[in-house]
């Protein structure tokens, strides 16, 4: 008699079931331990690791010292008029209290070399100046002393009076230095015009400076310049 066997497939989960075999029962059943080991799925990756830094440490603030909010510098209508007549120049030191709110409170002359009317105009711009105070590492301000020095020097206008500078040179393309033939110089010339006179060849013209003169063709020529410097300086009515 000949023994039939019935198998089942079951495709939804991939099992193939044996009943009447025993060796057949065998092999589907290490068949589908083999299927369900493949369709095992491997854990997920595990989240990969972020570094956050640490948060930057508190920014450290220095003490300020007290300044001015703009510099101290004296005008030339601050000279006085008594330390001009006496030729009087030169730096005035001095030191200021200056209050939490910015005021200059006491000035006090360092050294000046005993120049007084100096000494009275330097306080005098001081304690007309506006302050920037001081302040600790918390940023509040506290009344502290503040130190500088103001240079007097005497300064005088471009012109500082009536002059005349006449002067006349044949400028020669062949030759650096024109011949120069002064003609005038009077009055009262500023010192840097002076000094121009005393190391110039020719004053008011140089060579560099007064070029190559041309003929209509474009040749070169010498040329005969001629300058007259006149400057009047009067008085205006008040």
């Amino acid at each position: 008699m000949t023994m039939q066997s019935k198998i089942w497939i079951v495709p939804a989960i991939g099992l193939v079931v044996g009943l009447s075999s025993p060796v057949l029962g065998q092999d589907v059943v290490e068949q589908d331990a083999e299927i369900q080991t493949q369709t095992e799925l491997p854990p997920p990756a595990p989240p990969p690791t972020v570094l956050i830094p640490p948060p930057a440490p508190p920014r450290t603030l220095r003490p300020q010292r007290a300044r001015p909010v703009n510099s101290i510098r004296p005008k030339p209508t601050d000279y006085p008029v008594e330390a001009w007549r006496a030729d009087e120049q030169g730096a005035v030191q001095y030191k200021v209290d200056v209050s939490a709110t910015g005021e200059p409170v006491n000035c006090q002359i360092v050294d000046s070399v005993g120049m007084e009317a100096l000494e009275k105009a330097t306080c005098k711009l001081v304690m007309d100046a506006r302050f920037t105070p001081a302040t600790n590492a918390e940023r509040k301000p506290f009344a502290s002393e503040y130190s500088s020095s103001i240079f007097w020097r005497k300064s005088e206008p471009v012109y500082p009076g009536s002059m005349i500078v006449h002067v006349s040179a044949v400028v020669d393309p062949e030759k650096e230095l024109p011949n120069c033939e002064v003609i005038e110089i009077s009055g009262k010339l500023p010192n840097s015009m002076l000094r121009e006179i005393t190391n110039s060849a020719c004053p008011l013209i140089r060579a560099e400076r007064a070029g190559v003169y041309r003929d209509e063709d474009g040749n070169p020529k010498r040329a005969k310049v001629t300058v007259k410097l006149v400057v009047t300086v009067e008085d205006v009515p008040e």
